[in-house]
């Protein structure tokens, strides 16, 4: 029962205006992603753009117009609607899951399973999931390890594909949740299953009971994914991604001015799948900055016949549109109050700018990125006192962040800092964590994982390390598990210089966080006991910046350009440049040796 059409016939018409004589369909999709409880507007800087209650209005407007056309009506989210934060942070003091109000008022038919849904665990997301009036939808994970996330799967809150009837026609809607969920948020015993055999049967069972139309919502992480997958899929008509951020449109509009930033046309055309078919592929980006209109044509058949661009879209929400005044008054009137709350806390000064862009997080080290690896030292030490010296039992201690834990994306100061900077740098749900003893070889092996996925003049991923405690050298030209070129502790002590451990005997203690040390990014920490010291990042950031740093970050404690702990590239080995020091020492030099 697969949909084949030559990919030269759908080349002719699939995506523009087209005259035909089969009796046709029309279906309007209204779909996004990536909300990520940005409910209250887009953010400093663009309280013009997004909210959750101007998004409901628009949503709302274009249901009811689409429907008086005649139009099947379906609202779909490809996942992520959820992250910690300061507006989460909200539902948890108060006890109301306010992204749950927001998710019902939009009305989906379906949502897909994001990583970010499972960033408070299987327990939280069972809860969440409970208060949600839309099903769940994921092929590929199994939920068995997990009581709480199987009740809901048991229930069909949860379920691996939905039929949804709209204006008398039947839709299969099949989810698909990435592969890499264990390495990027915190599913717990929930097992991760392969994508593409998991979406076929589902897309077989769908077809075998009458289903003709087939809609994709997945959360892989990026539309390269998400393609690859299409390509070997038989069956699928239309693809919503989620995760990536892409920016779909003919150009630039008032929030995106910069064409750079155009990924491509929406909906992307020329990807097709395994019966050679043409696929539309759609997504959005996301915080509620956008509503992704898709108007299509499927014949008797179900074979997908057009694509009407001049109608679909991913429209951008501004502050043209009336908030729904149900959502303003119960949902963004408190999160705002408890948001106002946090920024008007002010908690220090700072004399520079503090870089926490995603594009230098991930590549780079930044001021902002040690100032958070000195802090999982800074506490640790005082509870280490406070335990009688029985939590850092090592010769050294050292941090290690990950730049995927550092949110804010932005630039700060100089100027006040608040409360709230702190929620918006490190919102997840992570605890400082400490694992005892260390080899310089297991810290090797924890770098090499670091610098694993350094691609480009901007590349990197979320496991790229802000580190304190030591300094490294590393080729992001070499070979992967090759890179690091030297390590050294901050006290001099050189531990490792290329291809030779030079200290064997040195036990280190590694202040980290819960996902991490639990294997998150791939880190190989996981095989050693950690102990978690129940203290939250944010918190140790706040610890550190109001009471170890007295409220006021300097230039000279914190360069803006950072202070040569991660290098790039040598021209020597470090143990033939340390001949002939004399006084000035091993220490000495290794502080000055990148300033070169």
């Amino acid at each position: 029962m697969h949909k084949f059409l030559s990919s030269t016939i759908l080349t002719s018409f699939a995506f523009g205006a087209l005259t035909t004589t089969a009796t046709a369909g029309s279906l309007t999709i209204l779909h996004n992603n990536d909300g990520e409880s940005q409910l209250v507007d887009a953010g400093s800087g663009l309280e013009q753009f997004g909210g959750a209650a101007r998004f409901v209005t628009l949503v709302n407007q274009i249901r009811t117009q689409r429907e008086g056309a005649g139009n099947a009506v379906l609202t779909l989210s490809s996942g992520d609607n959820i992250l910690p934060g300061p507006e989460f942070n909200a539902s948890l003091n108060d006890g109301i899951f306010y992204d749950a109000q927001v998710l019902n008022a939009i009305g989906y038919d379906a949502i897909a399973l994001g990583n970010h849904d499972f960033d408070f665990g299987p327990d939280l997301l069972a809860d969440f999931i409970g208060d949600v009036n839309a099903p769940y939808v994921s092929a590929n994970l199994d939920f068995s390890g997990s009581s709480a996330l199987q009740a809901r799967f048991d229930a069909n809150e949860i379920v691996k594909s939905t039929i949804v009837t709209s204006n008398g026609e039947q839709f299969g809607i099949v989810g698909a949740t990435t592969e890499n969920l264990p390495f990027i948020s915190s599913p717990g015993d929930v097992s991760v299953l392969d994508v593409v055999s998991n979406v076929q049967a589902e897309i077989d069972a769908l077809e075998m009971s009458g289903v003709k139309n087939i809609i994709l919502i997945s959360h892989l992480q990026g539309i390269g994914e998400d393609t690859a997958v299409i390509s070997q899929l038989s069956g699928v008509d239309i693809a919503i991604a989620g995760g990536g951020d892409e920016f779909l449109a003919d150009g630039p509009d008032a929030l995106n001015t910069d064409p750079a930033d155009v990924f491509g046309p929406y909906p992307l055309t020329g990807i097709t799948n395994a019966d050679g078919v043409e696929v539309p592929v759609v997504t959005t980006q996301g915080n509620y900055r956008y509503l992704g209109v898709l108007d299509v044509e499927f014949d008797d058949s179900g074979n997908l016949i057009s694509v009407n661009n001049v109608t679909s879209g991913a429209q951008l929400v501004t502050d043209a549109l009336t908030s729904d005044p149900t959502i303003q008054s119960q949902v963004i009137d408190p999160v705002s109050a408890a948001l106002a709350d946090l920024a008007n806390t002010p908690i220090a000064t700072s004399q520079v700018e503090l870089d926490g862009q995603r594009s230098s997080i991930r590549f780079q080290e930044t001021n902002l990125g040690n100032i958070i690896a000195d802090s999982y030292i800074y506490n640790a030490e005082i509870v280490d006192a406070e335990r009688g010296g029985t939590l850092l039992t090592g010769d050294a201690t050292v941090a290690l962040t990950n730049g995927g834990g550092i949110r804010n994306d932005s630039i700060l100061g100089p100027g006040v800092l608040t409360e709230l900077d702190t929620f918006d740098i490190l919102p997840f749900s992570n605890t400082l964590t400490v694992i005892n003893g260390l080899t310089a070889a297991d810290l090797l092996a924890v770098l090499e994982n670091a610098v694993s996925r350094v691609e480009g003049t901007l590349g990197g991923t979320g496991r790229f390390a802000q580190v304190a405690g030591l300094e490294f050298t590393y080729d992001p030209n070499r070979p992967g598990g090759d890179r690091v070129l030297e390590l050294m502790l901050a006290d001099g002590t050189l531990l490792y210089d290329r291809g030779e451990f030079l200290d064997t005997s040195t036990l280190i203690d590694l202040v980290t966080v819960n996902f991490l040390a639990g294997g998150g990014d791939e880190y190989p920490l996981d095989q050693f006991d950690a102990e978690l010291i129940g203290i939250s990042y944010q918190r140790s950031l706040f610890n550190y910046i109001v009471d170890g740093l007295g409220g006021l970050i300097t230039a000279e404690q914190y360069a803006a350009g950072g202070e040569g702990r991660i290098s790039i590239g040598v021209s020597e080995p470090a143990s033939i440049a340390l001949m002939g020091l004399g006084v000035l020492g091993l220490a000495g030099f290794y502080r000055r040796k990148h300033a070169l």
